[in-house]
């Protein structure tokens, strides 16, 4: 049986061919490797702003700064968040450890997508397990209402209101579409475990996605 740890280099080998495909497709594959281990990293808990209920969401440009870290309370998530590109082969980047001590205790970014603040829709993905739980772990426990805080380099504090969380197909990607409003969409693994397909290429995959999506509603 295929180890967790060959799902992860598996399933960035397709990650990598998957951009040939299309850019969006890829977006869907690169949070989506295993790990062989069960211990979980450590997190330090920051505390939410409370938002005006009679708020309306931010819709013009705040921001354009890149993001340094992402804090979601209801998840205990306060991860570094780290800037994500194409490789010199145009596959799209992935956290590993050719780029970070602790692949799976970091969230990309990636800056082929707008900038969060800028007005439009900026994309994030984590691991959900990598050498254990990562980041993402629990991204499928975020609920509508909760808020997740995106702190930039230059030091303000973006502060969005989840409206959405979906279990999808892969080949849905019109989540990544631009928005009107100033919007992040988390994206990680997700519609249950791995599954092994004798045959199929690289073992096997995940058969969803969990997106998560927030509205800006805050900045400070």
């Amino acid at each position: 049986m295929t180890s967790k740890l060959t799902q992860s280099r598996a399933l960035l080998a397709f990650s990598m061919v998957m951009l040939q495909v299309g850019l969006a497709l890829l977006v869907f594959g690169v949070a989506c490797m295993g790990g062989s281990s069960d211990k979980s990293h450590d997190v330090v808990i920051s505390s939410v702003t409370s938002l005006n209920p009679s708020a309306t969401p931010i819709t013009g440009p705040v921001n354009s700064s890149p993001p340094a870290r992402m804090i979601i309370q209801s998840i205990k998530v306060d991860a570094p968040i780290m800037t994500l590109g194409r490789d010199a082969n145009l596959a799209l980047e992935v956290p590993d450890y050719q780029n970070s001590r602790n692949p799976g205790a970091v969230v990309g970014w990636y800056n082929v997508f707008p900038v969060p603040g800028s007005g439009s829709n900026a994309i994030f993905a984590g691991h959900v397990t990598f050498d254990g739980r990562a980041v993402f772990y629990h991204l499928d426990q975020v609920s509508p209402g909760d808020t997740v805080k995106i702190v930039t380099e230059d030091g303000k504090t973006l502060v969005y209101q989840v409206f959405e969380n979906l279990t999808v197909d892969p080949s849905r990607v019109d989540v990544l579409n631009a928005t009107k409003e100033d919007t992040i969409t988390l994206i990680t693994c997700g519609g249950g475990d791995f599954i092994y397909v004798p045959g199929e290429e690289f073992g096997g995959h995940y058969p969803g996605r969990i997106v998560v999506r927030a509205r800006l509603m805050q900045v400070a």
